[in-house]
């Protein structure tokens, strides 16, 4: 029973693989056009994580400073 009822409440929560891969595509187009000196951009959040919901999600992107080695 209760496997039943976690199956079910996945499916209507769980973002379907066609969410998924719009919401990377249009992370990387975002990504691709962000452009911050000495930073590396990333997707953070629910989106990096999996974590998202169902038909209701963000897109939190992280502005990672990319370290230079003294000489």
């Amino acid at each position: 029973m209760q496997n039943k009822v976690l199956t079910t409440v996945l499916g209507r929560i769980r973002p379907t693989k066609e969410e998924e891969d719009a919401l990377i595509k249009l992370a990387n187009d975002v990504i691709s056009k962000i452009k911050i000196k000495d930073c590396k951009i990333k997707l953070g959040g629910s989106g990096a994580k999996g974590t998202w919901l169902k038909g209701t999600h963000d897109i939190d992107f992280l502005a990672v400073p990319e370290l230079k080695e003294r000489g």
